[in-house]
């Protein structure tokens, strides 16, 4: 099975201990981007956490250049994204 790097859109205090762990610890999982309206607390949390990429503006971590599969949480509203206009659940996979 190929492995998918997720995306976390709001990268706030909620996914320090549930999502983002849970993301790495995933077999065929993983995190590879974070988004955060605050640029320093994103990079800080992708520091903390050895997620490669973080951003500012959400379309930014939808629009990741990543060659990864790339599936992604927002964790700012209730319900999920996904490249096209279509919503899925919470989660989005692409590429």
């Amino acid at each position: 099975m190929k492995t998918i790097g997720w995306g976390i859109i709001g990268c706030g205090d909620v996914t320090e201990v549930k999502s983002g762990p849970g993301f790495q610890k995933a077999s065929n999982s993983r995190l590879v981007a974070v988004m955060r309206r605050n640029g320093d607390l994103a990079k800080d949390y992708a520091c903390r956490h050895g997620v490669p990429r973080w951003y500012e503006r959400a379309e930014a971590l939808v629009e990741d250049p990543g060659d990864d599969p790339l599936g992604y949480r927002d964790d700012r509203q209730f319900g999920g994204r996904q490249r096209g206009g279509e919503i899925r659940a919470q989660f989005k996979i692409g590429r």
